[in-house]
């Protein structure tokens, strides 16, 4: 019988291939002085000079960020997480060298939210919902994505004017290319959708906040899991809430299967599990 210390996490993802992991991490106002320095210990010397440069919350938003996507990556690819390296593509999308793993970052205030792949380039982009000038509207959207917002109320348009942005923004990035692009990426309504080649789909999480993930070309299963920063400051921490993610993209053994079964995972019941929210298709 394994012992409360040797048992496993309970597993967030399904075993697949074709998936794509969230992780969206919520960043308080201010982090403490410790949190920065265990933070801090997984960036190299120039991402911490950039960070001592940058104002507060931009700075705390900086370091999560760095923390998030080594530590995603260097799980999956059981690796430690300081020895993550990536370079920039020719506007600014990161890239591991040999491109065993595709990821995505994006963060706004309250929140840092990243996705990894290994079967598709990705993009994603959070953004708070706030009041925006109608004039930007106009400017941002296309003639019919603007007519099908404004025969909403007034009260829900700040909503869906974010959920349409995020969604052109992911795709933009999913592709690799410039923001010059994001006007003429074309929106249809609903929660899932494609646009020239790319798959999107808005991720649920939270009230105040819009998401969207995109993938180029492949078909691919979305798992989403929500986490506050200490989950990022050790490495024990991160295995409480996250487990080995090396099996996130190897295939399970083919059995049978009962009739109307599937391959997702039900949320961990472990006493202040992070919140799991389910396996979705991206049509």
């Amino acid at each position: 019988m394994r012992t409360d210390r040797t048992r496993r996490p309970a597993r967030w993802y399904a075993h697949s291939r074709d998936r794509v992991l969230m992780i969206a991490v919520r960043v308080p106002d201010s982090l403490d002085h410790d949190q920065v320095r265990a933070l801090s210990r997984l960036m190299v010397d120039d991402e911490f000079e950039r960070m001592r440069r940058m104002p507060k919350p931009a700075a705390d938003r900086f370091a999560v960020g760095r923390a998030l996507i080594r530590r995603a990556v260097g799980s999956a690819l059981r690796v430690p997480p300081s020895t993550v390296a990536w370079q920039l593509g020719p506007l600014g999308k990161p890239m591991l060298a040999g491109g065993a793993i595709h990821f995505t970052l994006s963060h706004c205030e309250g929140w840092v939210v990243s996705g990894m792949s290994n079967r598709a380039s990705l993009g994603v982009d959070v953004e708070p919902i706030r009041g925006l000038p109608e004039a930007v509207m106009r400017r941002a959207l296309l003639a019919d994505e603007l007519s099908r917002i404004e025969q909403h109320e007034e009260s829900e348009r700040e909503a869906l004017f974010a959920r349409t942005w995020v969604v052109k923004e992911a795709c933009v990035k999913a592709l690799g290319e410039g923001l010059a692009r994001v006007r003429g990426v074309h929106v249809t309504e609903g929660s899932r959708g494609r646009w020239n080649g790319l798959r999107w789909e808005i991720l649920q999480i939270s009230d105040d906040v819009a998401a969207a993930v995109a993938t180029k070309g492949a078909e691919l299963r979305t798992a989403l899991r929500v986490a506050d920063v200490p989950a990022l400051e050790t490495d024990e921490a991160w295995t409480a809430a996250f487990g080995d993610l090396e099996g996130a993209f190897q295939a399970r053994p083919s059995r049978p299967q009962r009739a109307g079964a599937d391959d997702t995972e039900g949320d961990d019941p472990r006493p202040g599990a992070s919140r799991v929210h389910p396996v979705r298709r991206i049509r």
